[in-house]
């Protein structure tokens, strides 16, 4: 199974914030009518999409943080000590759990490894919310419609936020851009420990999956916009897409190493600006 380290969680988490579709948040919250609301993070990481959802939903909620990774999980409790002292809100620790509070909502959050590429060892309670964040485009066409099933016979609202959609902008331009992009792309849809990613096709695959199943799917761009002073970041995905282009095409490696070291000073410069395609999705029964 892919595994991702903190560093790069980390790195993105802000510009995962400011990106997801505000819109699709709106609509959430008009949707959701009960309390309290019982909150399924599936490949949690350090518990991102906790920080920025509980916010947005308001209310009180059971949070259940899963993933496979154990070191990622360890690290929640302390981003989520932090995040909670930033915010002056009473946090408390015991084992796995976690509890929030502040003078009107209360959060408690429940910390689980388990392996994600077997789902049907997980329990989704009646009527929750089923989440997730950059999950859809590492995922099989089998692995989505067995997850379909089990929100629907759950009753599950569901929230896929951030899902890669094979879209990359680079500025300034390159002639081996649209050559890397591609090598990208095919890099994504190889096996990220659940069968055949769907990688950038996931988001279209997904409206049709759960519509079959009897969801009202809506989805909104929710893109990367990375600028200037996004060196960190930039030099990460450079770094990591890099690899992957090698992986596909070995024997043009000198070629795409060029182009990397060509992409890396654009950067130090304060020249480079991306865009990454992104998409947010929210169903409900």
């Amino acid at each position: 199974m892919t595994k991702f380290s903190s560093n790069w969680l980390q790195e993105r988490e802000p510009i995962d914030n400011r990106s997801r579709s505000g819109k699709i948040i709106q609509n959430l919250s008009q949707i959701l009518n009960h309390q309290p609301l019982k909150i399924i993070d599936l490949a949690t990481g350090t518990g991102a999409n906790l920080r920025y959802l509980c916010d947005q939903i308001k209310g009180h909620q059971i949070w259940t943080l899963i993933d496979h990774d154990e070191a990622l999980l360890k690290e929640i409790p302390s981003k989520t000590q932090q995040w909670a002292i930033n915010k002056n809100v009473f946090i408390e620790e015991k084992n796995n759990e976690i509890k929030i509070k502040n003078n009107e909502h209360e959060y408690q959050i429940n910390i689980e490894q388990q392996d994600l590429s077997d789902l049907k060892r997980i329990y989704f309670p009646k009527k929750s919310l089923i989440t997730s964040s950059a999950l859809l485009d590492l995922v099989s066409f089998d692995w989505l419609k067995t997850l379909a099933m089990k929100c629907s016979n759950s009753e599950s609202i569901i929230l896929f936020s951030l899902n890669y959609d094979g879209y990359i902008d680079f500025k300034p331009y390159e002639p081996e851009d649209e050559y890397v992009r591609a090598l990208i792309n095919k890099h994504q849809t190889t096996n990220k420990g659940f069968g055949k990613a769907m990688g950038p096709n996931a988001c279209h695959q997904a409206i049709q999956i759960f519509k079959k199943a009897g969801y009202n799917v809506q989805s909104s761009r929710s893109d990367w916009k990375i600028y200037q002073n996004d060196k960190n970041l930039q030099k990460l995905l450079i770094d990591t897409w890099l690899k992957a282009a090698i992986e596909i095409a070995p024997n043009e490696m000198e070629k795409l190493q060029d182009w990397g070291k060509r992409r890396l000073s654009h950067i130090v410069l304060e020249h480079s600006k991306l865009t990454v395609g992104h998409i947010d999705l929210l169903g409900w029964l």
